[in-house]
């Protein structure tokens, strides 16, 4: 056999041993997302769920009926997951040593002109303010206040966040947020699972779990 010849054959042999084990590793992956969603709190199953998809390709997609549609809103709501999940929280430490969480502030990852395509969710946006500086609230809170005469809540609540608010009006937001998308995620969640085999999911919870998950369902 010519030496050519030869090494097609053996590349070709390789790139069929190679090309199962690299399907079972994004199977995996992905298994491993679903089952860290199913066992996590809200804000963490609907990040997840969206990583979950992320590993998806286009023909994957399909094959489990997500729509393009889906897949756009789940890049919206896992842009809002890491905004909530990621406010920066001050806090301060009272004389008995307690950690106290006195305010949030939102990073926002988008304009206060936006603010109708991204804070649709939001259908009673209340806020309360904390900035400790009377001049500083005072300006704040004007600006914000005249948004709201202008029928711009939204716009209002965008403004506030951005500097200081309470931890109640970021924890009602959270509220507000995970009733919006979790019913979209759960979806989502199903759909996607339908790719995983049952073994890789149960492995994945294995994993999770330290081990307990599997000798459970043996016995």
């Amino acid at each position: 056999m010519p030496k050519q010849k030869m090494g097609e054959d053996l590349e070709d042999l390789v790139s069929k041993a190679v090309r199962p084990d690299q399907r079972l590793k994004a199977e995996d992956l992905v298994a491993s997302e679903l089952a860290t969603a199913i066992l996590s709190e809200p804000l963490s199953k609907i990040r997840h769920t969206c990583e979950a998809l992320m590993l998806l390709d286009e023909s994957e997609r399909k094959s489990a009926n997500i729509t393009e549609e889906e897949v756009k809103e789940s890049e919206k709501i896992y842009t809002l997951t890491a905004t909530l999940r990621n406010a920066f929280i001050d806090k301060f430490t009272d004389s008995y040593g307690n950690v106290i969480e006195r305010s949030a502030t939102i990073p926002w990852p988008f304009e206060r002109k936006e603010v109708e395509e991204w804070l649709d969710w939001s259908n009673y946006p209340i806020w309360k303010i904390y900035v400790e500086s009377g001049r500083e609230k005072e300006r704040v809170l004007k600006k914000a206040r005249e948004l709201h005469d202008e029928g711009k809540p939204l716009e209002s609540l965008y403004h506030v966040a951005e500097y200081r608010v309470t931890i109640d009006t970021l924890n009602r937001l959270k509220v507000q947020f995970v009733n919006y998308a979790m019913p979209r995620t759960a979806k989502l969640l199903k759909k996607i699972i339908s790719l995983v085999s049952s073994s890789s999911f149960q492995e994945a919870l294995k994993r999770l779990k330290g081990g307990s998950y599997g000798s459970q369902r043996q016995g």
